[in-house]
């Protein structure tokens, strides 16, 4: 009878800590959270479970992605250490208590076994101050829509005698949710000399509120959707401004792998100096092959990764991750900047901001494609930028031209569906690819570049190959490319640097 017994005993013993974990210790939750301030344009900030690793006495350590933290000195080595909104890890003790580290390793800490009134030590102070955190109040309320029961915990500043003093932190207390984790906190790394306070955004374990996003969210378009676009081109030729409306007409799904979108294009742009003003009303076919993108454009990346094979091997780059939620009806915003860390080329031995001559930025979005495109050289630069949607009747901000007719100045209609032709790479140096994909392509078909002033500065026949074409005999600079055949015509933009 002792075996069974001391099993009894054993589970009952055990069967308090298994239930105390499933409340108020939900900081660490498997998948990703997201953090979001309102005070900040890259306002989207997350904690992503990557591993686990049990410490001795049964305590939890919790990691998140590797980040890189940007300095306001662009010489200055980066932090590669110091992890996203709460940090490189996170410790659980077995008793409850959770650990949070700041850039200079010192401990933040929470109690979730508190009760209401109970105070205990958040962080220290410099000069033997601290802070002490209290339980103020346990109400019910809603966790991104969810009812749950959330603690609101004040803070308070002491010196070292005890003896309440001044600090923000005294004017920002936070909220621990019972079954969602933290509802608001702090950046952990800017603790306590700098208070940047976030609130819970989403989370994917479970599914709630803000979620991540990928290619096939971004190109998700219904055909009625409208996108109109204002650009501006500048190279040492002279400078443009462009206003552009994308109207979809026609879809085809192409299953999982890639989408079929028609496009009524028409732009309008104005240059100086002359030749002017000068239009563009066609129909375009663009496909959007997803397992293409997932696998040359670098997209799952989080606000902050550093996402490199190894972060001290020498002349590596990165791209700069960022995102925000206050634009487009408070859409998520995902932002790269390209190459714009290196490792040992601005500095010998560390990551640092790159000093290109060459700066690229894209930003995508939900539902709404690529809604900003920027690049700056030494003598050159484009951007452009989505400035108004109608998205299934969802409407944002201002119209470029209440329709095409408006915009261009004309009444027919656009001409037949253009072929998809790609131009790669671009930006492109020595020379470009020109890839022909559609039907229509015919002996006729030709390829022509064209400088900001209008001049044909080559030509080649397309036919139905694929070819390459010199480009290193050009000055740098920005381009616009035209195709065209016997009864259809595209054109695009090409940058060489």
């Amino acid at each position: 009878m002792k075996t069974p017994l001391r099993l009894l005993f054993g589970i009952l013993c055990s069967l308090p800590g298994i239930l105390f974990a499933q409340s108020w210790q939900n900081i660490c939750s498997p998948g990703t959270t997201f953090y979001s301030n309102s005070d900040t344009v890259e306002n989207i900030k997350a904690f992503r479970l990557d591993s686990t690793l049990v410490l001795p006495g049964q305590d939890t350590a919790c990691y998140s992605y590797r980040t890189i933290r940007d300095s306001l000195n662009m010489f200055n080595c980066l932090d590669t250490t110091g992890g996203s909104v709460l940090g490189e890890k996170v410790i659980l003790t077995h008793d409850g208590w959770y650990y949070f580290f700041n850039r200079n390793d010192d401990t933040i800490r929470i109690n979730t076994a508190s009760t209401t009134g109970q105070s205990w030590r958040f962080c220290n102070l410099s000069g033997g101050g601290y802070v002490t955190a209290t339980v103020n109040s346990l109400t019910v309320e809603q966790v991104l829509g969810q009812s749950d029961q959330v603690k609101l915990i004040t803070l308070q500043a002491k010196n070292q005698s005890g003896a309440n003093i001044s600090h923000p932190l005294n004017d920002q207390p936070f909220k621990l949710s019972q079954h969602y984790g933290l509802v608001t906190f702090y950046d952990v790394y800017f603790l306590p000399e700098q208070v940047r306070f976030y609130s819970l955004e989403g989370k994917s374990t479970p599914p709630m509120g803000a979620q991540d996003f990928g290619w096939r969210d971004v190109y998700d378009f219904s055909v009625g959707d409208q996108f109109h676009y204002e650009g501006h081109i500048d190279d040492m030729g002279g400078m443009a401004d462009t206003k552009t409306i994308m109207n979809v007409i026609g879809k085809t799904g192409n299953g999982t792998d890639s989408v079929d979108y028609i496009f009524e294009r028409c732009r309008r742009m104005e240059a100086a100096p002359p030749p002017g003003v000068t239009t563009l009303h066609d129909t375009i076919l663009i496909r959007y092959n997803f397992l293409a993108l997932d696998t040359i454009t670098p997209f799952t990346p989080l606000p902050g990764e550093l996402s490199v094979s190894s972060t001290t091997l020498p002349d590596q780059i990165a791209n700069r991750y960022s995102r925000r939620s206050k634009d487009f009806n408070n859409r998520q915003v995902k932002a790269i900047e390209y190459d714009s860390y290196n490792f040992g080329i601005t500095l010998p031995t560390c990551w640092s901001n790159s000093l290109w001559e060459y700066w690229h930025l894209e930003e995508y979005a939900p539902g709404l494609g690529l809604t900003h495109n920027q690049t700056l050289e030494m003598w050159s630069g484009s951007q452009e930028s989505l400035v108004w949607f109608n998205r299934s009747g969802e409407t944002w901000g201002t119209p470029v031209a209440p329709d095409c007719q408006t915009l261009v100045g004309i009444e027919d209609h656009p001409i037949g569906v253009q072929p998809i032709v790609t131009v790669f790479p671009n930006p492109a140096s020595d020379k470009i690819t020109v890839t022909p994909t559609g039907s229509a392509i015919d002996a006729a078909t030709g390829f022509s570049l064209y400088n900001l002033q209008g001049k044909q500065v080559l030509y080649a026949n397309l036919n139905h190959d694929v070819i390459s074409i010199a480009t290193d005999f050009l000055p740098r600079g920005i381009y616009f490319w035209k195709v065209t055949s016997s009864d259809w015509n595209g054109s695009g933009k090409l940058i060489l640097q």
